[in-house]
């Protein structure tokens, strides 16, 4: 069964580092759900909701319509930002959840210090992001006004938000509902949405905060001719903030007593994705016609990191050009076509650097 796929969007930068480190967490603490962070080319489309003070309603309205605008397949959206959120009915509220969307939002406005310390804001976060994972898979679960020390308690008095960052963090009520039919829920993902509740717990009662987890980006290499280096650089400057991304002659054959073949095999090893650039260097005759062709060397990287890590993990860059004679042995590869002709190369690469960024994610 497919992990449940739960995105999250900073809008603003309070405590980026700690929602990282908590995502970390939770996806080595648990198996049914993945979260993960929207790439920073999409979260940078949510920055202008970065409000002082907001509707929730409005915003969430508002994110959606961002949402929808994304590329790609974004069933649940969890927002989190530093707005001091209200409605029609309420000031200052933590936040709120449209289940039925899949979109739910959370704010770090008066909580640390106020609600809790500011070094258990891990605990703060890891409560809503298990929270607001429950309301999506069950919809229409509302809160109850009598406070029993339950993630769906009204909480009037926000400081009893304390008294459910906890294991056990739902009640028999709340509980109960994962029996009925006619939700989704299967018991593994309950039971993973009950681990986040007790890390939850663990890091609120923690004396100091655990060491980081760091949040493993995927690895990039850049193959490319020795004329084709200006685009490998350019794109590695657009890709750079979202995946460690090293080009060929960034030290990679620098290797003294291995030969090429040798490096070419340990760099496979290494790296998780494979950007190659094609660049028409090289001439080559055939059934009598003279064609041109990318560098020998850099087709038999492309070949090597197919071989090693599929078709799907591969990309082929190169210029839209009638010219350049690709094999058709490398059809089936994403293949990424840029305008050589424009005078602004960065921006001509950006679609590329876009399809690439979409395809890994």
């Amino acid at each position: 069964m497919a992990k449940l796929p739960i995105e999250i969007v900073r809008i603003g930068n309070s405590y980026s580092k700690n929602i990282e480190n908590v995502i970390a967490m939770l996806n080595q603490t648990q198996k049914e759900i993945q979260f993960s962070l929207l790439s920073s080319n999409e979260e940078e489309k949510f920055q202008l909701l970065d409000f002082k003070k907001a509707d929730c309603n409005e915003l969430i309205e508002s994110i959606k319509t961002i949402r929808s605008e994304l590329k790609g397949y974004h069933p649940y959206l969890i927002a989190i930002t530093n707005t001091d959120l209200y409605d029609d009915e309420y000031s200052n509220l933590f936040g709120t959840c449209h289940s039925e969307k899949g979109v739910a939002i959370f704010t770090f406005n008066n909580v640390a210090e106020l609600i809790i310390p500011e070094n258990k804001i891990e605990s703060y976060i890891a409560y809503y992001l298990a929270r607001y994972t429950f309301n999506f898979l069950i919809k229409d679960h509302h809160n109850h006004y009598d406070t029993r020390g339950c993630a769906f308690d009204f909480k009037e008095l926000k400081t009893d938000i304390v008294k459910s960052m906890k294991a056990g963090a739902l009640c028999d009520e709340c509980r109960s509902v994962v029996m009925n039919p006619e939700y989704s829920i299967s018991a593994s993902q309950f039971s993973s949405i009950n681990q986040i509740f007790a890390l939850s717990e663990e890091l609120l009662n923690q004396e100091k905060q655990q060491i980081e987890f760091k949040v493993k980006r995927p690895t990039i290499f850049v193959g490319s001719s020795i004329e084709g280096l200006s685009i490998a650089q350019k794109i590695q400057n657009e890709l750079i903030h979202d995946f460690e991304i090293v080009i060929w002659s960034q030290g990679i054959f620098d290797k003294l007593g291995l030969s090429f073949l040798e490096i070419l095999e340990e760099t496979v090893n290494k790296f998780d994705y494979g950007i190659f650039i094609f660049t028409p260097d090289d001439t080559i005759q055939s059934r009598g016609e003279t064609k041109k062709i990318a560098r020998d060397n850099v087709i038999f990287e492309l070949g090597m990191f197919v071989g090693k890590l599929s078709r799907k993990k591969a990309f082929l860059v190169h210029p839209k050009s009638m010219d350049l004679h690709i094999l058709s042995d490398f059809n089936g590869i994403t293949k990424a076509v840029y305008n050589p002709n424009l005078e602004n190369l960065q921006a001509a690469l950006g679609p590329v650097c876009d399809q690439i960024r979409t395809s890994i994610k």
